[in-house]
């Protein structure tokens, strides 16, 4: 999990997706990840209902990222964010990239 700060959340992001090829070496490629969703509380993620939804998520073929968002009028990271965001990026998005060649699988995909 990240920390954002900023007046408003970001509509998209950039993070980097590991890759294992063929011959077992490990390749990184940066992907554009869009905002789906806003959440209030931690609760919402780390709860039963959240976890579903989460797993559902990465089942559906979600490549998902969960960032701290904290609105940049506050002095610092103190207390808990304003809320976190949800980024995602589908797996078939990731695979169809021309910087991704045959044969890399997503480290962490079963």
């Amino acid at each position: 999990m990240s920390k954002a700060f900023s007046l408003t959340p970001a509509k998209t992001r950039r993070y980097r997706v590991t890759f294992l090829g063929p011959k077992g070496g490990y390749h990184h490629v940066n992907f554009t990840f869009k905002l789906n969703q806003m959440v209030d509380t931690k609760q919402h993620i780390s709860g039963p209902r959240g976890t579903a939804i989460m797993q559902k998520m990465h089942m559906d073929g979600w490549n998902v990222r969960v960032v701290d968002w904290y609105k940049s009028t506050r002095t610092g990271p103190y207390g808990d964010p304003n809320a976190y965001l949800i980024y995602r990026i589908h797996k078939n998005d990731v695979y169809n990239h021309k910087n991704v060649k045959p044969g890399w699988k997503i480290v962490g995909e079963y």
